[in-house]
């Protein structure tokens, strides 16, 4: 027996190490890109230097997440925020099309997940809709399955 079977481990987890990888090539490039009309507003709000916390028009769950994360890294990285949820929306829902189908149709919705340009700028967009609140939907229908 070898100590580490490479050729299992490749059949087991290449697909999904290409897939993850292909959702950070296509991502990673555009952390640093500037920030835009509204992002720039959500940068300015959640910065403790302008006092203007409260103004945003929507619940407060995004902008704590992003006046903390800026307290910690920077407000000028603010991007990052939306990038991390949408990792956890690319393991939910390989989580949930696995559970509900089979394993290649989670590997085929987690492949278009990675390629879809929507899905892409939504992934990097300072702001609710784009990968905050598509999270904590995928995340009630994970939670919604577990309990059935």
């Amino acid at each position: 027996m070898k100590w580490w079977p490479v050729e299992n481990f490749w059949q087991k987890y290449g697909a999904a190490i290409f897939i993850v990888a292909l959702f950070c090539v296509f991502r990673l490039p555009l952390l640093g890109n500037m920030y835009h009309q509204d992002e720039y507003k959500w940068a300015q709000i959640v910065d403790p230097y302008f006092n203007q916390m409260g103004q945003i028009p929507h619940p407060p769950l995004a902008e704590v997440t992003y006046h903390y994360f800026g307290q910690v890294f920077g407000y000028l990285h603010l991007r990052i925020v939306p990038f991390i949820f949408s990792l956890a929306i690319l393991w939910l829902l390989y989580k949930v099309v696995s559970n509900e189908f089979e394993k290649r149709a989670a590997l085929v919705a987690t492949f278009l997940y990675a390629i879809i340009p929507y899905a892409v700028m939504a992934s990097i967009q300072i702001d609710i809709d784009g990968a905050i609140l598509p999270f904590f939907v995928i995340l009630t229908v994970f939670c919604w399955r577990i309990y059935l």
